[in-house]
């Protein structure tokens, strides 16, 4: 394993070939593999597309290392579940055939030991649930269980020292497609498929964590998503909630949408933020929050059915970049985790419909 000065004398020997990235962008730097940085890695558990703070102060934008493979998940799928618990990537649930058969299978990757292994399943086939990262486990709220299919209500809780799901208050209705997050002990599931899995939903609803844990309380409303829409990102950064993309209904050809909007949950208000450089859904696993540098969103679905290789990044000025390596494939249904200072994306489908089970990282440095 190289030492951090070892690190740190690769950064100084490049740095005389690349430009100053500003602190909403990330530059280019010499590759490095996963343990090169383990001595650095945190417990980013919550660090993931269920969301939470990132430090708000400005920073200069970390450097990042080219993408490398990683070995394939076990289970070629797309549209999973994804989160990062406890240093380990989940894959959980998707499409697994061209003909959008479903899985309740939980994959998990140890980007460290760069080794897969299983969890247990969930408690039925799912895809496009919502999910959420708590101190020792996850949350999966809402989903389909087929496609077609009608948007589910169930609320899953994971266990992680038990290794067992165990179901929790439901939604007031069905809803797919949607983001979940948890901010100060509040989860917000936000936007997606309305019951009928059809129709567009700007619904916003809230649980304490405590009644999850208890299994007991309801979900209360919320303020809407404006312009609601389905198949979107989100995560939490400097205290707010950050909902990226989508689309309308199921219109993969011209459909997608570019907006960005931040709810303040102590004014309770949505604020719209600058456009997505490219409009794209399919990113409901695929949007992570970096501490101290802003939102990352790793492919999707763009016009024409087209899945993207672009990764953008939100910075802490509310502004976007697409310094970042793009993937090495397009991906649309990726399941993008952050591990350390390791992000890492897993499984997707490069052609809109085939399940693929390549993945790789990408280091960022301190």
């Amino acid at each position: 394993m190289r030492t951090r000065a070892a690190i740190s004398a690769i950064a100084l020997a490049s740095a005389s070939l690349l430009a100053r990235c500003d602190a909403t962008c990330l530059c280019l730097d010499a590759p490095a593999d996963v343990a090169d940085v383990a001595d650095t890695a945190t417990d980013t558990s919550s660090y993931t597309s269920a969301g939470t703070d990132i430090d708000a102060q400005t920073a200069d934008a970390p450097a990042a290392l080219g993408w490398a493979a990683i070995p394939p998940c076990p289970v070629a799928r797309f549209e999973a579940m994804g989160a990062v618990l406890d240093g380990a990537v989940y894959v959980m649930g998707g499409f697994i055939t061209a003909d959008l058969s479903v899985t309740p299978r939980v994959d998990l990757y140890d980007p460290i030991a760069r080794t897969w292994s299983t969890a247990a399943p969930l408690l039925g086939p799912e895809t496009h649930g919502g999910v959420a990262t708590l101190t020792d486990g996850l949350v999966i709220v809402g989903g389909l269980s087929g496609f077609p299919s009608q948007s589910k209500p169930h609320t899953w809780r994971y266990d992680r020292p038990k290794n067992q799901w165990l179901p929790g208050p439901s939604l007031p209705q069905g809803q797919s497609a949607l983001v979940l997050v948890l901010l100060d002990g509040i989860l917000h599931a936000i936007g997606g498929l309305a019951p009928d899995a059809s129709t567009d939903t700007g619904a916003h609803w809230t649980l304490p964590l405590a009644e999850l844990m208890a299994n007991t309380g309801s979900w209360s409303t919320a303020p809407a998503l404006p312009n609601p829409r389905n198949h979107l990102g989100g995560a939490v950064a400097g205290g707010r909630i950050i909902i990226l993309g989508g689309r309308h209904g199921w219109d993969e050809e011209q459909g997608h949408v570019g907006d960005a909007h931040a709810f303040d949950p102590q004014s309770g208000t949505w604020t719209a933020l600058p456009a997505l450089p490219v409009p794209r859904s399919e990113i409901a696993a695929s949007v992570v929050a970096v501490p101290g540098f802003g939102v990352v969103v790793a492919g999707g679905s763009t016009f024409g059915v087209k899945p993207t290789a672009s990764v953008a990044l939100l910075g802490l000025s509310n502004t976007f970049s697409e310094s970042l390596p793009p993937l090495p494939s397009p991906r649309k249904g990726t399941v993008l985790g952050l591990v350390g200072r390791t992000l890492v994306a897993v499984t997707g489908s490069p052609t809109s419909t085939d399940p693929d089970a390549a993945g790789w990282n990408l280091t960022l440095s301190e």
